[in-house]
């Protein structure tokens, strides 16, 4: 099993952020899963690497711990206007 949580990264974390990583973040690990973290940047207008960062970082400080995506072994370049 595996789950995700995908943010796209034009803005800061928010509330409904946390909520939507929370479930699928239980979820997954109630069920042995691996839980992945992935940036959709698919607004490339509004899209910038400093939210993609912050986001990352809140989630960490938060206590989530993601198996694939950013942070962990990631190769995809992340290019994002400024």
């Amino acid at each position: 099993m595996k789950g995700r949580f995908a943010p796209s990264p034009t803005g800061y974390i928010h509330l409904g952020n946390v909520w939507i990583a929370l479930l699928s973040y239980i979820s997954t690990r109630n069920q042995h899963g691996t839980y992945v973290v992935r940036m959709e940047d698919i607004d490339m207008q509004r899209s910038k690497r400093s939210y993609c960062e912050a986001l990352l970082d809140d989630l960490e400080w938060l206590g989530f711990e993601w198996d694939e995506g950013p942070r962990v072994g990631w190769t995809r370049t992340i290019i994002l206007a400024e």
